[in-house]
């Protein structure tokens, strides 16, 4: 029996637990706010086509609109100035999509302080406790900041969130044998915070990694 067989078979039994991670999309999805001298994404918004009604008797459906970066998302390494020219998301392999993960829940530490930064000793202090960071695997940072996605003030909390500092993200993508990193708010820095440039997006994607929010 082939690997995706037996996982095919594993899931139809029940042998296996599916966890799904992204956040629900509606027109109160928090987005991320950028300088009012840029150009700013739009906020998901929809209209209806038909509801059973006289523009479709026998159908359901709408017309939608957002920004690319709305919601859970993928930011392929072609996202950011520094993987300019690089892979965007329909050329990245289906294969690094798919593999084993390494999750750091710092939920406690992020109650504590709204601007807490995930620093290299943090990883190396689970690593000691958990084994090695996964080759081909992702970091999936835990900060429990998905409590506030139904409260945009609240889960942009005037760009205070908690991010990964630039020595941390610089070490994960040159140093470790990881491919990506998955975050739970709008992004992976702390958006915008201090200036117009973002040193976490701009190592993972100078090195070809992604991450995913």
């Amino acid at each position: 029996m082939s690997a995706v067989t037996a996982l095919a078979a594993a899931l139809h039994a029940g042998d296996v637990d599916v966890v799904d991670l992204t956040a629900p999309l509606s027109e109160e999805t928090p987005i991320i706010s950028l300088p009012p001298e840029r150009a700013q994404p739009w906020p998901f918004a929809r209209e209806v086509i038909s509801e059973f009604d006289a523009g479709g008797p026998h159908v359901y459906w709408n017309n939608i609109s957002l920004s690319e970066h709305t919601g859970t998302h993928f930011d392929a390494p072609a996202h950011w100035l520094s993987g300019k020219g690089g892979q965007d998301v329909s050329q990245v392999p289906p294969s690094k999509l798919v593999g084993p993960v390494a999750v750091l829940d710092m939920t406690d530490e992020v109650a504590a302080d709204d601007d807490f930064l995930l620093r290299r000793e943090h990883v190396e202090d689970w690593s000691e406790r958990h084994g090695a960071l996964p080759e081909g695997g992702w970091l999936l940072y835990r900060t429990g900041w998905a409590e506030r996605a139904g409260d945009a003030a609240r889960f942009l909390n005037d760009r205070h969130t908690p991010g990964v500092s630039e020595d941390c993200a610089r070490w994960l993508a040159e140093q470790t044998p990881l491919i990506g990193i998955g975050v739970e708010t709008v992004a992976r820095m702390r958006v915008w915070r201090a200036s117009s440039t973002s040193p976490t997006r701009a190592t993972g994607t100078s090195t070809g990694r992604a991450s995913t929010a």
